[in-house]
């Protein structure tokens, strides 16, 4: 996963928000409200959404 969000593999950190800015901007109000359903309902998620990563564009 990192590779392909094209980060270090090993992150001193990594938040939700930063996870959140590797996601392509036409699909993080959708994720981020499932993620957020799951949490508050204990339900799982199944969506599709895309990666931005800027050296390489859209994964």
């Amino acid at each position: 996963m990192f590779q392909i969000m094209g980060m270090e593999r090993e992150p001193k950190s990594f938040s939700y928000q930063d996870f959140l800015s590797r996601i392509h901007a036409d699909d993080v109000e959708s994720l981020d409200r499932c993620v957020k359903q799951s949490l508050a309902t204990g339900s799982p998620f199944d969506t599709i959404y895309r990666g931005s990563v800027p050296s390489s564009g859209v994964n």
